[in-house]
């Protein structure tokens, strides 16, 4: 073997390219108090006409933590909406707003539900209760399967590394030993074997 870290040789092996990890990592979400974003808007004009600053809303309509924005002139009545946040990609009529795969993903990456999304954004005035359970429940179950179909394939291409390695080293590449990280217990690692008998 190689001088080369256990981790480097996985990640060689896997074909991991770690500069991407490097990149911006997709939409960036800032809070704003509304307040101070119509008067933001109070100090443009049209784009249209020119002549005036446009009006900003907010409808009442909420999309979990997604709202639509109206921005219209009171001159020419030109106006144009957006959503607060892009969707998804996907198939299917409707794809999710991110913020709310966003907002479920880092809920469920502490150990928390449902309830726990609707008193954080209840106590920080962005909705009275975040996403809906129905809602919640339905991304996910989504979330979930793409983990679910994520790891398998990771299995696969873990066995098959291993089998190319094996072979390489010109051992037979059936139960092969598998070393893994356990848990932490007592200050002492506990390791687990397993074997491959893919």
């Amino acid at each position: 073997m190689e001088t080369k870290s256990a981790t480097q040789r996985k990640f060689d092996l896997l074909e991991v390219d770690l500069a991407h990890s490097e990149e911006e990592s997709g939409t960036d979400f800032v809070l704003v108090d509304f307040a101070m974003l119509k008067d933001l808007f109070a100090h443009v004009r049209c784009g249209k006409c020119g002549l005036a600053a446009p009006d900003l809303r907010k409808p009442d309509r909420q999309y979990g933590l997604a709202v639509k924005l109206e921005v219209t002139c009171s001159v020419c009545e030109h106006r144009v909406e957006r959503f607060s946040s892009p969707r998804t990609e996907g198939s299917g009529n409707i794809t999710l707003f991110e913020v709310n795969m966003r907002a479920l993903k880092s809920i469920q990456s502490i150990g928390k539900g449902v309830t726990a999304l609707s008193d954080f954004c209840a106590g920080m005035n962005l909705s009275h209760r975040g996403l809906h359970h129905k809602t919640f429940q339905a991304h996910l179950r989504k979330v979930v399967q793409v983990c679910e179909d994520t790891a398998a394939a990771s299995e696969a291409d873990s066995v098959h590394a291993i089998k190319d390695l094996y072979s390489d080293l010109g051992q037979p590449p059936n139960n092969i030993d598998v070393m893994f990280d356990g848990t932490w217990d007592k200050g002492t690692v506990v390791t687990h074997w397993s074997r491959l008998h893919h």
